[in-house]
């Protein structure tokens, strides 16, 4: 089974800088934060519900892309 324990703080801090710099240039050079601290954490995240979800609805298919 999969754990989630939560976004770390770096997803905020992400998020807090893209509504500031809403600009393809500055989300470009902070594309590592992106992936590390926001598409990393919610993988785990869609992973961690579908491990519950298929006890609960075995049709139900939970893919993290």
């Amino acid at each position: 089974m999969t754990t989630f324990e939560g976004f770390p703080p770096q997803t905020i801090a992400f998020l807090a800088g893209l509504r500031a710099n809403n600009s393809m240039s500055w989300f470009d050079a902070n594309r590592a934060d992106y992936l590390a601290g926001y598409v990393a954490p919610a993988k785990r995240f869609v992973e961690a519900c579908g491990d519950v979800l298929a006890s609960i609805a075995p049709g139900v298919s939970a893919e993290p892309r």
